[in-house]
């Protein structure tokens, strides 16, 4: 995943408007993100060691704080790069992003329902993509 520069002002936009839609049910959609991965890849379960309830809190927190961010490099790699080296450690690799992507995309327009539109998939796609080129970036450093 090359990175890029920044995300477009829209995507940003997009992505936020998104959020603000999701952050009332976020309980629920971290539950279907996680019921969802490990449908998809049940060996991933044994990364997480910790207890589950914490670890979905520090997952909608985290991804609240790169949310609020995406428009200030520095402030989002901060977190970006801090929880890409974590990530490493925890025995996520590269090739995980990828499912994530997909457990991600699809919790949100099972989440978003009609929000969840083509511009709006777009938009997350490409926030994911690109959050996930520097958290990778940062672990490989």
């Amino acid at each position: 995943m090359p990175l890029r520069n920044e995300l477009s002002a829209e995507d940003i936009s997009r992505v936020r408007e998104g959020f603000d839609r999701v952050w009332p049910v976020s309980d629920r959609m971290v539950e279907l993100f996680y019921e969802q991965l490990f449908t998809e890849r049940p060996e991933l379960r044994a990364l997480f060691r910790g207890d589950m309830a914490e670890q979905k809190r520090k997952f909608i927190s985290t991804l609240a704080a790169i949310i609020a961010h995406l428009d200030d490099r520095e402030a989002r790699f901060a977190i970006t790069g801090t929880l890409g080296r974590h990530h490493v450690e925890y025995g996520v690799s590269p090739d995980h992003y990828i499912v994530l992507r997909g457990a991600m995309l699809h919790t949100l327009a099972r989440t978003l329902g009609a929000a969840w539109t083509a511009e709006a998939a777009g938009a997350w796609g490409r926030a994911y993509d690109f959050v996930a080129a520097e958290m990778i970036e940062a672990a490989s450093v």
